[in-house]
C-alpha cells in the first residue's frame, strides 16, 4: 500500500510525532448492538440541527479553506484544551459514498489483520504489516460494545486503551462517537504473542471524539461524481499519557501534519473495499453494504 512519509524533521521525529494522531486512529470505530437495526436501514434525510453525542466546536472556514475542500484536500485545525495537548479537527470531502466510508470506519475485527499489502510499521526492531497502522493487537467484546487496542510505535512506550462507542445513522450527518473506558475490557481475547508489548504499555489518559458523515451540500455539487462524495468531519480530544510534557509542542505539531495521512488510509481502503468485503465478511454483510450503496445512489438521483 503506497503511503506518503510525513515531512517533518528526522526519522525519529517523524515516528514519534505520529503518537497523537495514530493513537486516535480509534477514529475508526465499531458497531453498537443498540443501533443494529439503524445500521441495516440508515436514514438518508439531512438533519444537521439534530442533537449530537459529541460536542464538536464550530469551525469558520475561509474562502481558501473552501477551495481546499473542493479540491479534495483536508482542512485541519488544532484546538486548545486544558491538558496542553491539542484537540484535532479535520474536514474533508472523500471521493466515496457515506455507506462505504461508514463500513470502513466500523470494521473493528480487522484493524490488526496482517497482510503483505499493508505497510510495515511498529517498533524499530519489530515491524508488522497491519490493516490499521501501528495496531499490533485489538479485541472486541460484549457484542462489539467495547474495543481494546494496543499501539506499538518506534521510540516511545506502547499505548493501550479500551473504547466504548455509540452510533447514530437515523439521519445525516451520521455520527460515530467513541470514549475511553476507565478500565480495560476484552482481555480474554488478546494475542499472546503481543504480551511483551503489553507489559510495557502505558494506558492513555483520555481518548474521545467522533466521525460525522454526510453528503456534499448543494453548493459543492459540480458534477454527478460529487453526488457520491462524503462530507466527513473528524474530531478527537486525546491525552496519550506518559512523560511527554517536554515533547508536547512536537506532538501537537504532528497532529496537524498527520491528519491528511489518515485521509489517505481511508481512501486506500475504499478503493479495495468490494474485495475486502467479499473476502473477510459474510454474504449477508456484503449484501447489506451493497444494498445501502444502491439505496443511497437512488436517493441521490445518481445515474452511472
Amino acid at each position: 500500500m503506497p503511503r506518503q512519509n510525513i515531512a517533518f524533521g528526522s526519522m525519529q521525529i517523524k515516528h514519534l510525532l505520529l503518537i497523537l494522531a495514530l493513537v486516535t486512529v480509534r477514529l475508526f470505530t465499531f458497531p453498537n448492538p443498540e443501533v443494529a437495526a439503524a445500521d441495516a436501514l440508515p436514514g438518508f434525510e439531512l438533519r444537521p440541527d439534530r442533537p449530537f453525542m459529541q460536542n464538536v466546536p464550530a469551525i469558520s472556514l475561509s474562502e481558501a479553506d473552501l477551495a481546499l475542500l473542493s479540491s479534495g484536500n483536508p482542512v485541519t485545525r488544532l484546538l486548545d484544551t486544558p491538558s496542553g495537548f491539542k484537540a484535532c479537527y479535520m474536514r474533508v470531502f472523500l471521493p466515496f459514498d457515506p455507506p462505504t466510508i461508514w463500513h470502513i470506519v466500523t470494521d473493528i475485527h480487522h484493524f490488526s489483520m496482517v497482510s503483505p499489502q499493508y505497510p510495515k510499521n511498529g517498533s524499530l526492531t519489530d515491524k508488522r504489516q497491519t490493516f490499521m497502522p501501528y495496531v499490533f493487537d485489538s479485541s472486541a467484546c460484549e457484542n462489539d460494545k467495547y474495543l481494546y487496542q494496543l499501539i506499538v510505535m518506534p521510540l516511545i512506550a506502547p499505548r493501550q486503551f479500551t473504547l466504548k462507542r455509540t452510533a447514530n445513522q437515523i439521519a445525516f450527518p451520521w455520527e460515530s462517537k467513541w470514549s475511553q473506558e476507565p478500565r480495560m475490557h476484552c482481555q480474554d481475547k488478546l494475542n499472546p504473542q503481543m504480551e511483551k508489548y503489553r507489559t510495557e504499555a502505558i494506558v492513555t489518559e483520555r481518548n474521545e471524539g467522533s466521525w460525522r458523515l454526510a453528503p456534499l451540500s448543494k453548493e459543492f455539487i459540480k458534477s454527478k461524481e460529487d453526488l457520491l462524495k462524503t462530507d466527513c468531519i473528524y474530531y478527537v480530544d486525546t491525552n496519550p499519557g506518559g512523560n511527554l510534557s517536554s515533547l508536547m509542542a512536537i506532538v501537537n505539531k504532528v497532529t496537524e501534519t498527520a491528519l491528511p495521512v489518515l485521509t489517505e488510509n481511508v481512501v486506500f481502503h475504499a478503493k479495495q473495499w468490494d474485495k475486502h468485503m467479499r473476502t473477510y465478511h459474510t454474504p449477508l454483510q456484503y449484501e447489506e453494504w451493497t444494498a445501502q450503496v444502491r439505496a443511497y445512489r437512488s436517493q441521490r438521483g445518481y445515474i452511472p
